[in-house]
This record gives structure tokens, C-alpha cells and sequence, in this order.
């Protein structure tokens, strides 16, 4: 029946041939009927049939009063969708492999934060010659973290966008060196629970560096 439904055969035809089917069914059950158990099997199919041909016969009746209400939907197509088949199977990927690539991810973030540092205190020092010895210090750290950081890559990524200016005022453009070891450090710290051990190793250790590094410039300001 089904197969009949998918390739357009309406369904009042198939209810009526349900309810033909039941009544031919009364008619030819009973013939050549044996003794005993026989008799009573065929009985008892020949009532089943009887009552599935009445239930089919109620939607039936319904099927031509709503048509005859509505004849536009006498001829309403009555196919049945063909299934889009089974969904397809997700791609696995391995918990390891997942656990890498974060790893990856978040020692080159912290690599390029390294970066911009550096490019900071290039800046800062180039529009303050006179600051570029005692900056030379802190820049050597920071020149230090990023090849902790790059030590699993070919080289070690450049800083991200165009290059920071330096306040005019040598006092304010060490004050931003200090925010920025700062920033840099909270963020390293902040990064800590989604790394795994080796790495929250490193980035705690580093964090705490930029800690110090920011309270020695704090404390270096002209």
C-alpha cells in the first residue's frame, strides 16, 4: 500500500479498495471450509476482515464530503515524500588530537602577544633614545618568552597589525610599556584553564615575569 501511496494513487482509491477487499474477503472465506478448528480460524479471519473494511469504510465517507465540500482538493496530489535517507555519520575526531590543536592555538596567540610587546618596546625606544639603555633589559625578557614560546615552530610569528606609537612624553611611554606587561600577563593567566599542563606551566611562569616586569617599569618611569 505503501508503494501505491509514494507513486500518486490516491488515498480515497485505496481506502475503497480496503473496503472492497473486506467485503470479497466475507464472501470467499468461507467456502470449502473443514471441522473443528478450521471452521472457527475461518470465522475468526472472516470477522477481522469484516471490521477492518468497516474502519476503512468511515474515512472513506469522509474523504468524499470533505471533497465535495472543497473541490479543489479532489485532485490534490497524494504522494508521500521518499525518505532523505539516514543522516550523515559526524566526523570523529580524536580527544588528543583535539587537545593539540588548542595547545597550538593558544601558544601562538601568546607567541604573538610576545610579538607586539616587542614591537612596543622597539617603538618606545626609537622615539626615546635616551630610555633605549634601560629599556634594553626588559626587552631581552620579553625576546626570551617568545622563543619559549616558538620553540615547536619554523619562526617565530611577526606582531599583528601596524606598528604602536610611543606617547610623546617619556613618562607616559613607560607607563604604557607597564599596562601592556600587565594586560599581557592577566591574559596569560586567564588562558591557564584551558591548557594543558606543560603549557599552563609555561604561560604561569611567563605571566608572572610580565607581573614583575610590569612593577620594575612602574618603578623605572622618568
Amino acid at each position: 500500500m505503501r508503494e501505491a501511496m509514494s507513486s500518486g494513487v490516491p488515498r480515497r482509491s485505496l481506502l475503497a479498495g480496503c473496503a472492497a477487499f473486506g467485503a470479497l474477503a466475507g464472501c470467499t472465506s468461507g467456502g470449502g471450509g473443514g471441522a473443528g478448528g478450521g471452521e472457527a480460524a475461518a470465522v475468526s479471519a472472516q470477522g477481522l476482515r469484516r471490521r477492518a473494511a468497516r474502519d476503512s469504510s468511515a474515512p472513506l465517507a469522509r474523504y468524499d464530503a470533505t471533497a465535495s465540500a472543497h473541490p479543489a482538493l479532489a485532485g490534490a496530489p497524494t504522494a508521500v515524500p521518499e525518505a532523505a535517507g539516514p543522516p550523515p555519520t559526524p566526523l570523529h575526531v580524536p580527544e588528543d588530537s583535539r587537545a593539540a590543536v588548542s595547545a597550538q592555538g593558544l601558544r601562538r596567540r601568546a607567541a604573538r602577544d610576545s610579538s607586539a610587546l616587542l614591537a612596543r618596546y622597539d617603538a618606545t625606544a626609537s622615539a626615546h633614545p635616551a630610555l633605549a639603555g634601560t629599556l634594553t633589559a626588559f626587552r631581552e625578557t620579553v625576546a626570551s618568552h617568545l622563543t619559549a614560546l616558538s620553540e615547536s615552530e619554523t619562526a617565530a610569528p611577526g606582531a599583528v597589525g601596524p606598528a604602536p606609537e610611543a606617547p610623546a612624553d617619556p613618562g607616559e611611554a613607560v607607563s604604557a610599556l607597564a599596562d601592556a606587561e600587565r594586560q599581557t600577563a592577566d591574559e596569560r593567566l586567564g588562558a591557564l584553564a584551558g591548557a594543558p599542563p606543560e603549557l599552563a606551566r609555561l604561560l604561569a611562569s611567563l605571566a608572572a615575569a610580565g607581573a614583575a616586569q610590569s612593577y620594575l617599569l612602574s618603578e623605572a618611569r622618568p
